[in-house]
């Protein structure tokens, strides 16, 4: 045939080529093969080597993958869904990573647990969000919700805020004011909104 091979591949006649030929890909590796293929003339990629998603001839070490529709280059990786995948040999190899947790508190005692159940306190009291510790275990940090009177009507708010890290950095969140106490070199920045 009268081929214009470009990419790598070689121009291929089915009536000179007496072995079967199918234009392998990366996508190729990973999806079950159709059993009834035959072979038609034209360009193809030399023997041992796959089409990338690019159109270029690669080895199997160097095939491409896709996620979400992108394309991703051999060793590359993607994070979803509380996993880390990378791409080896046309296909994503993943391993389960620790999934980030949240909590959240607003209003007059509304809270939302790890577990994403809602609960309700009302008491003029301060609750543990969130701790690293258990028992009498030292932990690294912790972060409180003091719920304080908020109107007339005797419901209470959660209006103040601490956190204390490592015991040697303690913040307080009151009224939209910010109280620090630092220790051994610890500092702190206000950046727009934030406190870093």
């Amino acid at each position: 045939p009268d081929c214009d091979c470009r990419n790598g591949k070689v121009c291929v006649s089915c009536s000179e080529d007496r072995h079967e030929r199918i234009q392998k890909s990366c996508d190729y590796i990973s999806k079950p093969r159709g059993t009834s293929e035959t072979c038609k003339s034209g360009c193809y990629c030399p023997e041992y080597q796959y089409e990338d998603h690019h159109g270029n001839c690669v080895s199997l070490d160097e095939c491409t993958c896709v996620f979400s529709g992108k394309t991703f280059k051999a060793g590359q990786q993607v994070n979803s869904n509380c996993k880390t995948c990378t791409c080896y040999q046309g296909q994503w190899h993943c391993i389960e990573r620790p999934c980030p947790g949240q909590c959240q508190v607003y209003g007059n005692g509304h809270y939302q647990t790890f577990d994403s159940k809602w609960f309700r306190f009302s008491g003029q009291c301060l609750y543990t969000l969130v701790q690293d510790s258990c028992g009498n275990g030292n932990g690294t940090f912790s972060i409180g919700v003091e719920s304080v009177p908020c109107c007339e009507e005797a419901l209470t708010c959660s209006r103040n805020i601490i956190l204390d890290l490592k015991g040697q950095v303690s913040l307080t969140l009151s009224d939209m004011q910010v109280t620090r106490h630092l220790y051994k070199g610890w500092t702190g920045q206000e950046d727009s909104l934030y406190l870093v």
